[in-house]
């Protein structure tokens, strides 16, 4: 049996006094950070900045998905200009609607990354601490 300090318990508690005080983020706030996420991602390519910000980022995500992160590079990091979904899909095999839905999926994973425990909850009584 683990034993904790009386500070590791009163953090502890804390912790969970403000998880309990949170709800998950709805469908239009969840909207709102993928925008700003795409646009850090479409600055990235001409900002070494945001790009390396965004790769840091990118690394926590890629063990979990893998071939959505190779999708999301090569719309949005790789090259000097982006290229079409269409030709991505070309050169990775797969339809325009996969390579949509692999950058969503990697821009949603990403909010965690980026915006902390806000990017999947809020307060109870409306917008996170941030104020966005």
């Amino acid at each position: 049996m683990e034993h904790f300090t009386v500070e590791e318990l009163k953090q502890m508690a804390e912790a969970q006094h403000l998880l309990d005080s949170m709800e998950e983020i709805g469908p239009e706030r969840r909207r709102e950070l993928v925008a700003i996420v795409r646009a850090l991602a479409e600055l990235a390519r001409e900002n070494s900045v945001a790009r390396e910000y965004l790769e840091r980022r990118l690394v926590g995500v890629a063990h979990s998905l893998p071939s959505e992160v190779e999708t999301f590079r090569a719309c949005y990091l790789d090259g000097d200009q982006r290229e079409s979904a269409r030709k991505i899909g070309r050169r990775l095999h797969m339809d325009i609607c996969t390579v949509h839905r692999h950058n969503r999926r990697v821009m949603e994973a990403l909010l965690a990354h980026v915006f902390g425990i806000y990017g999947v909850f809020q307060d109870r009584a409306g917008r996170g601490e941030n104020g966005a």
